[in-house]
């Protein structure tokens, strides 16, 4: 069961936002200060600017997924709006008195990715291991998590705060992309006749 495609891009997806976790979250304040050449004040700031926005917007998603249905959407429009603003403080002379406004704007969109997130994993486990395949594409948190630090780290070393940017604008990309895999591999799942479906034919043409 873990080995299916729709759990193995479940897991990818995890490991993928563990990236953009670990840099807009630990990495944030440091690559601001040394991009930026700002405050820690500020830069803590605007950490808390993104965790706000976070819980603000996984409110808010929790609301959306209540009245709509195509959950990849949600997490691709929240996900490809962190993107942009990741990109934006890479490649762009961002003011900063607007850098707050701009990263709390993406820490809301990320949180509205969340209540869908779990509705597509919710989707891709098969009938009875919903408890199993959590378990296991949420220990993909874990692995980014892990690996990630030391890469970030050498990228400051390096003086390279931008490409810190830069890199979790592509991760969320590759993270949009394995959402419409995983829904597509559901729709298709649930298109397929059930057993249950052949056992009720086989009672109505025996009737």
């Amino acid at each position: 069961m873990f080995l299916s495609q729709p759990i193995l891009v479940c897991f990818g997806y995890f490991v993928l936002l563990a990236v953009a976790t670990v840099a807009l979250q630990a990495f944030l304040p440091s690559s601001l200060v040394s991009g930026f050449g700002i405050s820690f004040a500020l830069a803590n700031s605007a950490l808390t600017g993104f965790l706000v926005g976070s819980a603000v917007g996984m409110f808010v998603g929790g609301i959306i997924v209540d009245y709509f249905g195509r959950q990849e959407l949600v997490v691709a429009i929240g996900l490809l709006t962190t993107a942009l603003v990741s990109l934006s403080i890479g490649i762009l002379a961002v003011p900063i008195p607007a850098l707050v406004l701009v990263i709390a704007i993406g820490g809301f969109a990320w949180g509205c990715t969340t209540p869908s997130r779990d509705m597509l994993v919710r989707g891709a486990a098969p009938a009875g291991a919903m408890g199993a395949v959590v378990g296991f594409v949420y220990s993909g948190l874990d692995l980014g998590s892990a690996v990630t630090p030391p890469l970030l780290g050498f990228l400051l070393d390096r003086h390279l705060p931008h490409l810190i940017f830069l890199l979790t604008a592509g991760v969320l990309f590759l993270a949009i992309g394995t959402a419409f895999i995983v829904r597509r591999n559901d729709t298709e799942r649930r298109s397929l006749p059930q057993q249950g479906d052949f056992e009720s034919a086989a009672l109505d043409t025996v009737a």
